[in-house]
């Protein structure tokens, strides 16, 4: 059955005005209750839960609710699903952030989002040896069960998704673009394969391209939203995975969410890590 998208109109409209971002996002459903009571509030009540008075101006406008309406037509095109935070299928631990998307563009199934999941991340430009250790954890975890959550960038995600789908596993890939963006290209086909096989996710709006720095929103997404984590030691310095993973660790702990680290001797029988 098709999903009855005119309930997202309001949920869409706050999220495309310019200048609410996540958090003044959830200051406003905090304070008002409802996306709709966000228009009909009044400029005062507006700029109480923190809205510069020009963003406010343009809500009272209720032009955002125009640009939301054709956003829907191009959802209704792309034949994707939208969740909001106050739907059940919205991953719990994603809600427990403090500027946790208000919504989500889904592609694939949305049932995944609630299941035991890992993520994994990593270099771009992984050495032999780290894309056959993130294949084979990959497999193996989601052998068992869990579902597989990376960036499907290339490199260690890129592996991290397929050694899911070679154990008929479950995986899902966070994107940092917007869910009609195939990025990148040579991705294609893998993300065929996801979407058949778990979901695709974004919090971005269509047509989204991504911008360095590398997408920061899906970075947080991605590491906030499951318990577990997996971050690779050969990372370079500068690597996006770092930060994707709550680097440094007084972060991390805060975040509360443990960070898994592996040596290079992982795959040595004799001398397997423990997890750090």
């Amino acid at each position: 059955m098709a999903q009855d998208l005119t309930r997202y109109t309001y949920w869409l409209a706050v999220l495309l005005t310019p200048g609410v971002g996540a958090r003044l996002a959830a200051e406003l459903l905090k304070r008002l209750g409802a996306p709709e009571k966000v228009f009909s509030a009044s400029r005062a009540e507006l700029e109480a839960c923190g809205l510069p008075t020009p963003v406010a101006g343009t809500i009272q406008s209720r032009s955002p609710l125009k640009a939301a309406e054709e956003e829907l037509e191009k959802v209704r095109q792309l034949g994707c699903r939208l969740l909001a935070w106050d739907e059940p299928d919205y991953p719990p631990l994603l809600k427990e952030i403090y500027d946790s998307p208000m919504l989500l563009y889904v592609r694939g199934d949305a049932a995944v989002l609630s299941s035991h999941c890992l993520a994994i991340v990593g270099s771009r430009q992984p050495s032999p040896y780290g894309q056959q250790v993130t294949g084979r954890l990959a497999q193996d975890l989601a052998g068992r069960g869990l579902t597989i959550v990376s960036g499907l960038a290339r490199g260690i995600d890129s592996t991290a998704h397929r050694g899911a789908l070679d154990a008929s596993g479950k995986t899902i890939a966070v994107l940092g673009c917007g869910i009609d963006v195939d990025y990148p290209k040579e991705n294609k086909k893998l993300r065929a394969q996801i979407e058949s096989n778990g979901c695709v996710i974004t919090e971005f709006p269509i047509g989204i391209f991504p911008a360095p720095p590398p997408t920061a929103s899906s970075n947080r997404e991605r590491s906030w939203w499951r318990p577990g984590r997996t971050w690779w030691k050969s990372c370079p310095r500068r690597c996006g995975a770092k930060f994707w993973s709550g680097w440094p660790r007084p972060l991390n702990r805060r975040r509360g969410r443990k960070l898994f680290r592996w040596s290079r001797i992982f795959l040595q029988p004799s001398r397997r890590s423990s997890a750090s």
